[in-house]
């Protein structure tokens, strides 16, 4: 059998393939039509894609998506994979799948619903990602945007916010409420077709906005359902393209803020407004409030304890995961207190006996996840002047909740006769 007929294997039950536009049964997504691939799609770039992917990394792969179908097994016969999704791409019958619903529990109450593409789609939404963040003079970054853009970082925007606030002390704080589930559609498709000259990977996006989630889970749809999402509105959390499209949607309202003069920093749903008085901030608000409208978005309304605050020079903020406060005669950053109380719930949470067999987690993997979790911190946290001390506490709370994770399993007696360097091999200690 030649190359390419083995290649073809896959589809020889879905031809006459389905005609350009409609929907591809199964998929739930409209088929991309057919057409010259943009150099995104090329196949050395499918691999440079895929091998700069969180998938690519056994240890930060996500979940499978509705087909069950993991980045591991997906990664067995990578080449040809490739090549398959190259395929349908040049020959139009490449169609995004639904998204697996899954729901995660928020310390505030309530779940975010995170929706899974599968492996593939995933790969493909990160290929239109690189097509859109290389476009000479990108037009789809603002001044004040730094989250998921390219070139910019989280600790960029901190820094950025602790030097804003040493000129202009007064802090307007505020998130979008629910950003990403009320999304109008319509809005950021319009987007889409203005600024992506491309028809292919402006075909491609205006699919993506339409996914939907897989109700075949009711369990997983009544939850979603209760926590907000409603068919037909939104940009679903967990695609790779989401982030872009909602910086491609917000560019106006950043730059009419940026035109009046206002000094401001926006990391996807949560932003910040500097200022010199209490006046000014309250000016700020009611423009954030109207801009915002127009886009049928909200702010909550401001008052204590709310999620838009009004700090004078002299109080804390928070903001992205770090502390903003008085330090002699300036300002520093600092680790929140309350950081260490939420790592030490959610290890509590995965190093339990009953969390391992439910998910079917070895020790391996947990160890591994709880390192993930904790390098994830000591990234967000790498500006901040209490470091050393932060840090320290952060491998107390992992030791401590991995050796109860241990006695769980084999007891306490046992734990107690390992060696020091035997407990060091087990992530309870330190090596002597």
């Amino acid at each position: 059998m030649s190359k390419w007929r083995r290649l073809a294997q896959p589809y020889r039950n879905r031809w006459p393939p389905p005609t350009l536009g409609s929907v591809h049964p199964g998929t739930g997504g409209e088929v991309a039509k057919a057409g010259n691939l943009p150099r995104c799609f090329s196949f050395e770039a499918l691999q440079k894609t895929w091998r700069e992917s969180r998938d690519s990394n056994p240890s930060t792969s996500g979940a499978a998506g509705i087909d069950r179908i993991s980045a591991e097994h997906f990664a067995s016969n990578l080449n040809l994979n490739l090549k398959e999704v190259q395929i349908e791409l040049r020959e139009g019958r490449f169609a995004f799948r639904q998204l697996r619903v899954a729901p995660v529990p928020k310390p505030s109450g309530g779940d975010r619903i995170i929706a899974i593409p599968t492996v593939r789609d995933r790969l493909v939404q990160r290929c239109l990602l690189r097509h859109l963040e290389n476009v000479p003079g990108s037009r789809f970054r603002s001044e004040i945007s730094y989250g998921f853009s390219k070139g910019r970082n989280l600790q960029d925007a901190q820094a950025r916010a602790l030097q804003l606030r040493e000129r202009y002390p007064w802090v307007l704080q505020a998130d979008i409420v629910k950003f990403f589930d009320n999304v109008d559609r319509a809005q950021v498709s319009q987007v889409v077709v203005r600024r992506v000259r491309s028809t292919r990977v402006r075909d491609l996006l205006l699919s993506a906005i339409k996914l939907e989630l897989d109700e075949s889970n009711l369990k997983g749809m009544l939850i979603a359902r209760e926590n907000g999402i409603r068919r037909g509105v939104g940009l679903r959390q967990g695609m790779p393209v989401s982030p872009m499209l909602s910086n491609m949607l917000l560019r106006d309202f950043d730059n009419e803020i940026v035109r009046r003069g206002i000094q401001a920093i926006r990391y996807a749903d949560d932003i910040a407004l500097f200022a010199s008085s209490r006046k000014e901030c309250e000016a700020h608000l009611i423009l954030l409030s109207g801009a915002l409208a127009k886009l049928k978005l909200s702010i909550p309304e401001l008052a204590e304890g709310g999620k838009t605050k009004l700090a004078d020079p002299q109080a804390p903020i928070e903001f992205l995961g770090v502390e903003i406060k008085r330090h002699g005669e300036g300002y520093r950053l600092f680790a929140p207190s309350k950081k260490l109380e939420k790592v030490e719930r959610r290890l509590a949470e995965i190093c339990t006996v009953e969390y391992c067999v439910e998910n079917t987690q070895t020790l391996a993997r947990v160890l591994r996840s709880i390192e993930s979790i904790l390098v994830g911190y000591r990234h967000a946290l790498a500006n901040v002047s209490d470091r050393d001390q932060f840090e320290a506490r952060l491998r107390a709370i992992a030791e401590r909740q991995i050796e109860a994770l241990l006695i769980s399993i084999f007891g306490r007696n046992i734990l107690r006769q390992l060696t020091a360097e035997k407990r060091a091999i087990l992530g309870i200690g330190v090596f002597p």
